[in-house]
């Protein structure tokens, strides 16, 4: 992305190109993902994401590819791990509470020293058993205890924006508009229900991108009053 320094006279000098952030996949440029919905919410801060989800994959293949979809990427600030209702529901294995827990620490073990996020599974409105709901609120809330005895790993509870608290058969059910007609994605709305709930964990872990430009050297003699210029700004 570019923008322009305006100068004195309204004019405006074309900058270098600044890149606000690259992404590593196709999936995140429309709305039906949170990684937009993330990078609007901090401000631009996001420089590079990787995105190595699969698609009906389950915790048990997360675990299985994490070193060579993850540990050997270039190095990496921050982990955000996803995961839920292809381990409970989906999948042919039907996993439990404790079987997912156990995996997904696995994988946060193999992330030392990094910054890492563990987004709750999400309600879904597709059929499925209650006992299969009731082990992804136990999941949940191992997950959210685990979370809080380490230091650098954070729970983003996504949950709470997207669950129906009035839904008691079933339980663990979605609210209206939350999830996608298919019962198992979220809409554009629950994704950005995801990325607030994922921002709310890590907005102060880095600094604002600044609204403000930043003069190039040549111009600097005329812009140098300009309080729309960064170096100017009457706060520096």
């Amino acid at each position: 992305l570019t923008y322009p320094a305006p100068g004195p006279d309204g004019t405006t000098t074309h900058l270098v190109g600044t890149k606000t952030m690259q992404l590593q996949s196709a999936a995140w440029c429309s709305d039906a993902s949170y990684l937009p919905w993330l990078q609007s919410k901090c401000g631009g801060a996001i420089k590079l994401i990787h995105n190595a989800g699969r698609n009906g994959q389950d915790s048990v293949d997360m675990l299985a590819r994490y070193d060579a979809d993850v540990v050997r990427q270039a190095d990496h600030d921050m982990v955000i791990i996803f995961t839920g209702f292809n381990d409970f529901v989906s999948g042919t294995l039907h996993l439990t509470a404790d079987q997912v827990y156990a995996n997904v620490t696995a994988v946060i073990a193999k992330s030392p020293g990094k910054r890492v996020v563990v987004v709750s599974c999400i309600p879904w409105g597709a059929a499925s058993t209650d006992a299969y709901r009731k082990e992804a609120i136990k999941y949940n809330r191992k997950m959210r205890n685990f979370c809080g005895t380490m230091p650098n790993v954070r729970f983003a509870d996504a949950a709470k924006y997207i669950i129906n608290p009035l839904a008691t058969a079933p339980t663990f059910f979605p609210a209206t508009s939350m999830i996608d007609s298919g019962l198992d994605h979220p809409t554009p709305k629950g994704y950005e229900r995801i990325a607030q709930a994922i921002y709310e964990v890590i907005q102060y872990d880095f600094p604002r991108v600044s609204r403000l430009t930043s003069c190039i050297g040549d111009t600097w003699g005329s812009d140098n009053s300009n309080p729309n210029i960064l170096e100017a700004a009457p706060w520096t």
